[in-house]
């Protein structure tokens, strides 16, 4: 993942989550929003420099995950 696709997915709308948490489980625990592990899911890993974009961070080797709106 780079931090040019990372930005286009933000600017789409998406809900973008870059963390060192391993499983769906762990984030949908632990993002702050009121989701179960259906809700999210893992892309792939983030190989770059360090950055934020629109009031989120991201590191190199952070986990992307996608967070859709529970239904």
């Amino acid at each position: 993942m780079t931090k040019e696709r990372l930005i286009e997915m933000i600017d789409s709308g998406m809900n973008v989550y870059g963390t060192t948490y391993e499983n769906e489980k762990e984030v949908a625990k632990h993002c702050g929003l009121n989701v179960t592990e259906n809700d999210v899911e893992y892309l792939e890993q983030y190989d770059g420099g360090d950055f934020e974009y629109k009031e989120k961070q991201f590191i190199d080797g952070d986990m992307i995950y996608i967070i859709r709106e529970p239904k």
